[in-house]
């Protein structure tokens, strides 16, 4: 991409009325990044050049009241004054003195070199950090007439020291791998179908397990709708044994899964070594069995690493990774191998009887997938789509409006088709999955989010903390907008796909504009869509698929150039004219061609109003001339032969007088087809008796040179 430089705020005519505000008191300002109402919030009295802070910060409240800063912005410049003044703070000798009026021009070139000194190479914060930073300033100079020291302004009104990073073009995904994933999200979406039809009838007929019994799936079902189900209750009171749970419970949840790397750790007997029961086990050998050393130990007080008490079980493993030549702790060790393959998690159980209600970023992502391969909408648009974004439903297909977060307008679009797979059906199936999720925040008043299509549901370990705004909580769920992005390369690792990396939603949206760009073809204003012609060749027009059907294109040009070029006229021999002659029906053209009532001075044309030279139906230009030998429409006999000979010699005189280049560029290709190709093609005897008769066609040769034409 080309470097960005930073252009000065043009002024408007209305300046924003800003709220009334102590000189050092906290701003405030709203924003809604995704579809929820929050306050960002800067403390000037927090920092010791509070009277800099003040003043970048009524710059920034102002910039939001102007509306000049999207939602996702507005946290990015309260940071980039937070980290300045922590900079000033640090680093000036009297930092409660500094304000804008005051502020040296090497103190911002020092903080942008910080900046630089903490970051990687390849980042390009500390250019993004500087040029917000100096948007403030200038903003605060130019709209709100503070005093600013004018060299300060001058500098903010230049680019930052350092450039930012050139970010590398992602490719979109060849067509076998598009292939591939699609019809993977294709089975996921279609089995989730299934569900959310499933989850219906559970719902209906299924009872609070404390009053139906726990070994109903129905019934789990409903404990999980309520926001209550814990892995504590599903441990309690369901059979530790995977064989033993009933069938349509054992499909939720596969023997010896696991959800962390702790517990797969343990069920690999990679617990931590205990050196006092190997060194009890060398003491008394055979005469303890692994529960009398769990006993002997936990009687002594000692605890695992993790502060646990000594079971059976792990001194069975410790034993086995100990003394792995020991026939008993062989034999312990497949037994336990055994019970622990027959053991199910109670939290992966939780997860997905959660995922049947309220489902997560995980079951909703093949939805994204499909949706984005049919729209090439960006995926922050896909993910902040509402109920309020449907226009318009048709028996054809569906409207939808949307924003595009980046360059900051709405757009609209109509997607026609009624395929299981079209986009209509996929916002249909997105708005049935998260049904249940979204009447249970309207349900408890949080109308803000609840219009989203994709509200994904997940059960954290921890608690979400207060301060994260974005998350709604009931029981042990958590709601919040969808990300996707993390998601997605997870996705392809566990479906097991081989596809080239980096595996990012955004070449999704990629191969959607590629495929729309080949099935079009045509010139780029044709092809870019919702994009500017910059942006569309820049961006979406440099992908691998288009950059080899490009070559492809430019080959086929040139080769059909070389083949015209290549081709030049058509030569009658005598053999092939007397051929003609005698066959005694002639077609009228071709008795004219042979009869000389077509020549045009070195040779006959079939069209004159055919020529390469010019548009259709105008004369040629170059009748007259020896860009004749360059033309299909060309036709040689022998009866051309003297004023090409007598052409050839013309040639060969005036490159004596002409300097090289210029007779090379002029000359030189063609007298190379007159003397290599037109010539051989005849008899060496009627080349010679025309050498011999070319005295005659000298003038008029001398005609055709003048009338030499180039393509």
């Amino acid at each position: 991409m080309s470097r960005k430089q930073y252009r000065p705020l043009q002024a408007v005519a209305v300046e924003p009325e800003l709220p009334p505000h102590e000189p050092f008191s906290v701003r405030s300002v709203s924003t809604t990044p995704h579809g929820r109402k929050e306050q960002v919030r800067l403390d000037p009295a927090s920092f010791r050049c509070r009277r800099l802070a003040a003043a970048l910060a009524d710059a920034w409240v102002s910039l939001v009241a102007a509306d000049r800063l999207a939602d996702r912005s507005t946290s990015l410049y309260r940071d980039d004054i937070r980290r300045f003044c922590d900079f000033v703070d640090r680093t000036h000798a009297e930092p409660q003195k500094v304000t804008l009026a005051g502020v040296d021009v090497g103190l911002t070139d020092a903080y942008e070199l910080s900046l630089v000194a903490a970051s990687s190479e390849t980042s390009d914060m500390p250019a993004r950090a500087s040029s917000r930073l100096f948007v403030l300033i200038v903003w605060a100079a130019q709209r709100l007439k503070m005093e600013v020291d004018p060299r300060l302004v001058e500098r903010a009104k230049q680019p930052p020291l350092t450039r930012r990073r050139r970010q590398t073009v992602l490719s979109d995904y060849p067509n076998a791998e598009r292939a591939v994933i699609e019809r993977t999200a294709r089975s996921d979406v279609t089995r989730l179908r299934r569900d959310i039809a499933a989850r219906r009838g559970l719902l209906e007929k299924g009872v609070d397990p404390g009053e139906g019994g726990w070994e109903v799936l129905a019934n789990l079902v409903v404990r999980a709708a309520a926001g209550s189900l814990t892995v504590g209750e599903l441990r309690q009171n369901l059979p530790q044994r995977w064989s033993e749970l009933p069938e349509d419970i054992r499909a939720l949840v596969s023997p010896g899964e696991r959800t962390s790397g702790a517990g797969r750790k343990r069920a690999g007997f990679e617990t931590p070594m205990g050196p006092v029961i190997s060194r009890i086990f060398e003491l008394f050998g055979e005469d303890h069995s692994p529960s009398d050393i769990a006993v002997l130990v936990n009687a002594e007080g000692l605890r695992t690493v993790g502060g646990r008490r000594w079971s059976t079980a792990t001194v069975e493993s410790t034993l086995a990774r100990r003394y792995p030549n020991s026939e008993r702790s062989m034999a312990g060790t497949n037994a336990l191998q055994a019970e622990l393959e027959d053991r199910w998690s109670p939290s992966v159980l939780q997860r997905r009887l959660v995922d049947l209600v309220f489902p997560s970023e995980q079951t909703l992502l093949p939805i994204v997938i499909l949706f984005m391969l049919a729209t090439g909408l960006p995926p922050e648009s896909v993910r902040d789509l509402g109920e309020d974004c449907i226009t318009e439903v048709t028996a054809a297909g569906v409207r939808l409006r949307y924003l595009k977060d980046r360059a900051g307008v709405i757009a609209e679009k109509h997607f026609t088709g009624a395929t299981p797979f079209s986009v209509a059906k996929l916002v249909a199936t997105a708005h049935g999955a998260t049904f249940d999720t979204r009447s249970r925040l309207i349900a408890m008043g949080r109308t803000e989010g609840a219009s989203r299509l994709f509200l994904c549901a997940t059960v954290p370990k921890q608690p979400a903390q207060p301060s994260f705004e974005s998350v709604y909580r009931f029981g042990v769920v958590n709601v919040l907008p969808a990300n996707f992005h993390s998601t997605f390369a997870r996705w392809i690792r566990d479906h097991g796909l081989t596809v080239g990396g980096p595996n990012d939603l955004r070449r999704l949206r990629k191969t959607r504009k590629v495929s729309r760009a080949i099935a079009l073809g045509g010139v780029v204003q044709d092809i870019a869509d919702d994009h500017t012609t910059r942006v569309a060749d820049q961006h979406y027009m440099c992908t691998t698929s288009l950059n080899i059907l490009s070559a492809r294109v430019i080959g086929n040009a040139q080769n059909r150039l070389f083949n015209e070029l290549s081709a030049g006229p058509t030569v009658v021999t005598p053999a092939v004219a007397t051929a003609l002659l005698r066959t005694g029906e002639l077609d009228p053209k071709v008795e004219a061609l042979l009869s000389g009532q077509f020549d045009v001075g070195l040779a006959a044309c079939a069209d004159v109003r055919k020529s390469p030279f010019a548009e259709p139906g105008v004369l040629c230009p170059a009748a007259f001339g020896g860009s004749c030998f360059d033309c299909t429409n060309a036709i040689v006999t022998e009866a051309h032969l003297p004023a090409i000979v007598s052409f050839l010699a013309l040639i060969d005189e005036q490159r004596r007088h002409m300097p090289p280049p210029a007779w090379a560029a002029a000359w030189a290709a063609i007298r190379q087809r007159i003397a290599e190709e037109l010539l051989p093609s005849f008899p060496a005897s009627v080349v010679d008796a025309a050498r011999r008769g070319a005295g005659q066609s000298l003038q008029f040769t001398t005609i055709g040179m003048t009338g030499r034409s180039f393509r």
